[in-house]
Formats: C-alpha cells, sequence, structure tokens
C-alpha cells in the first residue's frame, strides 16, 4: 500500500462525522427540492433510466464496439471562423451556449450542488509523486502523483444526483510483473465527493478483469471477471483515497488487468459521487463510459472531457512471494528525446491565417479537428522527422516558452508535408492551446513505419514572434535505434544522425497528400 500523508478510508471504518457538512447538505437538500418543485416532468427519452432503450444499452455496454463520443458533427470537414479572437489566453473564445441548469450532462460538483461548502483547503494535499520500479511491486499505479484535487467531472442530472458512470483503468501486466501471476490483496481509488443529502453513505461497486489479445477497450476483458466487491456503502467523504480489502490472482500472461469502478444511477437516493482525479502526468489512460450521457463504451477521458486522471492502485504480490521490487535496470536507454530550441521572427517564412486553439491537446488515442482563423500572414518554423523504427510509434511533443499575452505561440503535426496555405491539408494533431511557464500543454499521435511528419510552431499574433521557445520531442524509440542529436537549433541543420532525425525547412514547397481521417472527438462539456 502506498504511504501518504493523506487520508485513507478503509471499507469497515465508521462514516465521517457529518457535523462540519450537514448545513450544507440541508442547504442542498433544500435546493434540491426547490429544483424538484420548479421542474416538470420531462419526457423520457433514448438513454434515460427505465426505458426499453436505455436498458438494451447498457446491456451490451460489455459487447458492443462503438467510437468514442464524437466531439463535433464536423469532425472531417475543415473549417473557417472568422471575426475577433481573444489573443491574450491561451486558447480562442469559444461561443457562448445556453445551458439548462437541468440538462443532464457532464457536470462538476459545484456545477451539481451550487449552494454546498467548497471543500476546506487541508483536505487538499499535493503527494509525493509515487511509481512502481522494478518487477512485482508491492503497488501497480499509473499514477506519478496520488493528490486528489477539485474540478473532475460526471454524468449527472444537475439537483438530483450522479447517473450511472463507470470509471476504468487497464494495467499492463508485463510492465508490472514481467508476465507473472500477480495476488491481489486491496484496491484503492480517489474519491473527490462521495455525497448524500438524505444519508451518509453511497452504494458502489469494484470489478477486476483480465484481458487478453488487443489493449482495452478491446480485448477479451469482458467474459473474464476475476473479482467483484459487490454492492459497497462508501460513507460521505471528499478529497480521499479509498482502501477496499479485495483478493484474486490474475493469471500469469495476462496483457491487461482491468479495473472498474462501477457507481449505479444515485439520482432516487440523491447522492452525488465524482471520482479523484489530479491533472497530473500519467502512465496509462483513464477511461470512462457513462450510458445516460450518450457514452455507453469506454473512452479516453482526455478525449472528451480533458485531463482528469484517475488515482486508481492495485495492492499485492507476485505469485510465490515475489514481492519483492527488482531494481529497474538502470542502462542508458536506447535513445533519447530531440530537443530543438528555436525562436520566430519576421525573417521567418509566413503562413496564411492560423489554426484554432479549441483547448484541448490532441492525443494517440483520440485525435481532433482542424479548424483555422483569420489571422493575416503569420510567421512560422517547420521540423521534419521520419519514423524508421521498424513500427508505429506514439511521438509526443512538448513546448516551453516564456512567450505570453501577445507573443504566444501554438504548435501542430503534418503528415508528410506542410502547406502553408492550406493549414487543415495533412494536419493530424496539435496541441490545443498555447503553452504558458509551468504548464505545458503536450499532445502526442501516431506515425506508421516508414511515414514522414512536420511540426510547425508559428506565432499566434501576426507579426508579433516569440524570442525563444524549446521542444521536445520523444517516441520515437525502437530497437537498437541510436540517440538521436539531443540539441538541434531551428537556425542551423544538425550533424547528420541516424533516425530519428530533425531538420529545419524554412519554407517547405506545398505537396499536399491525403491525410487519415482521424476519430472523431467528442463536444466537450459546457460549463
Amino acid at each position: 500500500m502506498i504511504e501518504r500523508p493523506g487520508k485513507t478510508i478503509k471499507t469497515h471504518s465508521r462514516p465521517p462525522s457529518p457535523s462540519r457538512n450537514s448545513a450544507a447538505r440541508w442547504v442542498a437538500a433544500i435546493f434540491v427540492i426547490s429544483v424538484s418543485l420548479a421542474i416538470p416532468p420531462l419526457p423520457r427519452a433514448f438513454g434515460q433510466p427505465g426505458s426499453d432503450a436505455d436498458n438494451q444499452t447498457k446491456q451490451s455496454l460489455r459487447g458492443r464496439k462503438m467510437p468514442p463520443p464524437k466531439r463535433s458533427s464536423t469532425a472531417n470537414k475543415p473549417q473557417t471562423i472568422d471575426g475577433p479572437q481573444a489573443q491574450l489566453l491561451r486558447y480562442d473564445v469559444r461561443p457562448k451556449q445556453p445551458a439548462s441548469p437541468s440538462s443532464r450532462g457532464f457536470h462538476n460538483f459545484k456545477d451539481l450542488l451550487p449552494h454546498s461548502a467548497p471543500p476546506e483547503a487541508s483536505n487538499i494535499h499535493r503527494l509525493r509523486p509515487h511509481q512502481p520500479s522494478g518487477t512485482c511491486p508491492s503497488t501497480i499505479t499509473q499514477s506519478t502523483s496520488q493528490a486528489i484535487v477539485t474540478g473532475a467531472l460526471a454524468c449527472s442530472d444537475p439537483g438530483l444526483g450522479t447517473l450511472e458512470n463507470h470509471y476504468w483503468r487497464a494495467f499492463k501486466m508485463d510492465t508490472f510483473t514481467g508476465g507473472q501471476a500477480y495476488d491481489v490483496t486491496s484496491v484503492e481509488f480517489g474519491v473527490e465527493q462521495a455525497e448524500s443529502l438524505f444519508g451518509t453513505d453511497q452504494p458502489l461497486t469494484v470489478n477486476l478483469y483480465a484481458n487478453h489479445g488487443s489493449p482495452f477497450p478491446d480485448g477479451d476483458w469482458q467474459s473474464n471477471l476475476l473479482a467483484s466487491s459487490g454492492e459497497i456503502r462508501v460513507p460521505n467523504q471528499e478529497l480521499t483515497i479509498f482502501n477496499l480489502p479485495l483478493t484474486t490472482t490474475v493469471p500469469a500472461g495476462t496483457l491487461e488487468l482491468v479495473m472498474e469502478v462501477l457507481s449505479p444511477d444515485q439520482t432516487a437516493e440523491h447522492n452525488f459521487f465524482i471520482i479523484g482525479s489530479n491533472p497530473d502526468l500519467e502512465t496509462g489512460l483513464s477511461y470512462l463510459s457513462a450510458p445516460d450521457c450518450g457514452n455507453p463504451v469506454p473512452s479516453p477521458v482526455e478525449c472528451f472531457l480533458g485531463p482528469m486522471h484517475y488515482v486508481f492502485n492495485v495492492n499485492g504480490s507476485c505469485t510465490g512471494g515475489g514481492g519483492t521490487p527488482t531494481p529497474s535496470p538502470t542502462a542508458t536507454p536506447s535513445c533519447l528525446p530531440t530537443l530543438i530550441a528555436g525562436n520566430i521572427d519576421n525573417t521567418d517564412p509566413t503562413q496564411t491565417d492560423r489554426l484554432y486553439r479549441d483547448g484541448f491537446p490532441d492525443f494517440c488515442a483520440c485525435a481532433g479537428t482542424c479548424f483555422t482563423v483569420a489571422a493575416g500572414a503569420i510567421h512560422y518554423d517547420a521540423y521534419t522527422f521520419t519514423n524508421t523504427t521498424g513500427s508505429t510509434q506514439c511521438v509526443t511533443v512538448d513546448i516551453n516558452t516564456d512567450c505570453q499575452g501577445s507573443n504566444f505561440i501554438f504548435t501542430a503535426a503534418y503528415l508528410g508535408t506542410f502547406d502553408p496555405n492550406n493549414l487543415c491539408t495533412n494536419w493530424i494533431a496539435d496541441e490545443g492551446q498555447s503553452p504558458v511557464p509551468g504548464n505545458t500543454t503536450p499532445f502526442s499521435f501516431n506515425i506508421e513505419d516508414g511515414q514522414t511528419f512536420v511540426l510547425v510552431v508559428s506565432e499566434v499574433t501576426a507579426g508579433a514572434g516569440c524570442p525563444s521557445y524549446t521542444m521536445t520531442v520523444s517516441g520515437l524509440c525502437g530497437g537498437a535505434t541510436p540517440t538521436p542529436t539531443p540539441t538541434a537549433t531551428a537556425t542551423q541543420t544538425p550533424t547528420p544522425t541516424s533516425t530519428p532525425s530533425v531538420t529545419p525547412t524554412p519554407r517547405p514547397t506545398p505537396s499536399p497528400r491525403p491525410r487519415p481521417t482521424p476519430p472523431p472527438r467528442p463536444t466537450p462539456p459546457r460549463f
């Protein structure tokens, strides 16, 4: 089990004292009653509890393969957005949408119970990062931080309670155990908010599955349930990590151990449960499925709700007493990230207009949509890479800069070539928002073996430029690929080395070629 200065609540512990939040719960209860009286009954529609269509959807949750929820009906159609843009923000201003406080959808706790007292600051712990090392660690986790912070979203009916939500993680067992069997003794999950307006607890179920064949959410995990807690009652609490004794053995050779925390429809009891998360880096994806919000199949959370990284831990040891961690190898990695130092000024080439910053970085698991903004002649730098690793790679790009305000910059990736007069031609991914010091916006994309891609760093305000930035490109490691040149710059050609190589291209000759259609991303939640 992870040692932490924060609170750990066990299944058999007494519910915490209700004195501190009792007044807030009664205020919230009065709010619920007033909302219930003011809102006329809504007709049942597809996906609502109790309907035949809804029951059919829920029964097929684990048996059907569906794409992630759509982010836009024009996901594959390049669009141009005209008009003034807020260039002093990290992202472009989104058109305001009318929102009904009674509409179902993804909401945070503040939206659900606006009159409730906020969590006490003393409950928020920025804990020391913890990552298992070596083979057969005593705790399996994909979280680099055990902190629980506010801001996560759940499929909910505001004022009534949270609807059915399934929270998921898939742990690649070869990474943690080297393919050995693993004896699970307990599991842990973060709790941002567990609040019962008229009671002291709420129901949850935790399930563990063994997955083979293809990575989650594909594979055969639906038919390989290893253990289930059955219904447990979680006491009211906030910003904690909940420990649940649960024993099973993950068989040797298992591809992934899938952990599910199921929060059923809680509206009848007026309960509100939001899983614990943080925005810190994770070594595996967090997934969410919510049939009542049009998302019946597990989808990467980051694709449609932003950086909500669930804190899930599995405690145990390898079968046969192999619980003592084996030290990780300390050999030099087969390749290092490529570092590029550059700047943008009026001597650089120009592109027509710029990309729209939608606020959501793209990731290998989910691509976004290309939009452009009328902005005139925008200066840019371009860098070309080729993947010769022998397999498809997930490439991650991270930009660090002090350029702010009118000097904001923005980075995107293109497959094959970059056409400065047609910004959506060959576009494959971008960082979603301009980076700021201490809060970069890394993005990632898949590149098949033998493919070339171009990274384009551009100014946001025409003629403003950026005195300095550093771009880190990682993920092009494969087998015995030599280490790439670590310090390429935008103004000189690096010494030729083995791939992955980086070559500054001041103004490439447009040579459009069809770009693959990325999977759609769903519509971001409305606040």
